[in-house]
């Protein structure tokens, strides 16, 4: 009877094992798919002068290394600090 109970739970261990591990397979093949179509975008910005002085204008670049659309560069977190003009 003891013999059969422990059976039973490492039989339920090893089914609940296969489960999860099917599951994980999957869930990692997704994320490495997933990862590298979004990962091949690079951004880098820059400023035209350094120092930049309060009140002083100046030109923010952002460039990026895909095609990407020209909404894409969400310049709303900037109105808190700067006067942003028009963008291209």
């Amino acid at each position: 009877m003891v013999n059969e109970q422990v059976n039973h739970s490492i039989e339920h261990q090893l089914a609940t094992l296969k489960h999860t591990m099917k599951w994980l397979i999957i869930i990692v093949a997704v994320s490495l798919f997933t990862n590298h179509t979004f990962a091949t975008t690079t951004l880098k910005v820059s400023v035209d002068r350094n120092p930049a002085m309060a009140g002083e204008t100046f030109f923010l670049t952002a460039v990026a290394d895909d095609s990407v659309s020209n909404n894409a560069l969400d310049t709303k977190p900037l109105l808190k600090d700067f006067i942003v003009g028009q963008t291209s």
